[in-house]
């Protein structure tokens, strides 16, 4: 059994929930399925961001890197505690990657970007051997003014200029400014390409949490 730190919640389809989390005693990053290996949906998951609980998990290998996180969890029981945002200034001990510097350099400077500034991964630049990290931003991110309340972006301008968005799928309210020195959690999304192009697979970045570290 496990001490387990729960990272963040978000969005999928059908109404399903990932749900990162940081083993605190084999100081590793996880993916919690349940014991079926599947995600559960909102309803059924009782994690509840910055708690701690005791988990008995098994790793699975059923995904292609950067997705190599996953475990499915056999048992489970929520502890009283519950951890400060000023804590995950103690992630680096933990073995979870925090980046300090530009959005660009996050995931080992391994990003590309679209056109239209969206970021991903792909086998262009190499595939990282893990899909979630920390960043301090460097900068304010803000709302992108076409965000819906089905889609949020976040719009990122580098020391040259150019805009970058990331999508938002965190389970909590978006503000309209993530202010410069935020803990913000990031994470890449499926191997994922349109069935009508000839791109190639990506893996898409996305922001699946913020905490106020001050």
């Amino acid at each position: 059994m496990s001490k387990v730190l729960i990272l963040s919640k978000t969005k999928m389809q059908e109404n399903r929930v990932c749900v990162g989390a940081v083993d605190l005693d084999n100081r590793c990053s996880i993916r919690l399925l349940n014991c079926d290996g599947h995600h559960e949906t909102i309803d059924e998951c009782p994690y509840e961001i910055l708690a701690v609980w005791d988990i008995v998990y098994r790793r699975t290998n059923r995904r292609p890197a950067p997705h190599l996180e996953d475990v499915n969890v056999l048992a489970r029981s929520r502890t009283t505690h519950t951890v400060k945002s000023q804590e995950l200034l103690k992630l680096p001990s933990y073995n979870i990657k925090v980046f300090n510097s530009s959005l660009l350099n996050v995931f080992d400077e391994k990003l590309n970007s679209t056109e239209r500034g969206s970021l991903y991964i792909s086998n262009e630049k190499g595939v990282p051997e893990y899909s979630t990290c920390f960043w301090k931003c460097d900068k304010d991110l803000r709302k992108n003014r076409f965000s819906t309340e089905q889609k949020v972006k976040y719009d990122y301008r580098d020391n040259e200029g150019r805009w970058y968005h990331i999508t938002y799928v965190g389970l909590e309210n978006a503000p309209e400014v993530i202010r410069a020195g935020s803990m913000v959690r990031l994470s890449l999304a499926h191997w994922w390409h349109p069935d009508d192009t000839d791109t190639e697979n990506r893996c898409y970045l996305q922001l699946s949490g913020v905490f106020n570290i001050e």
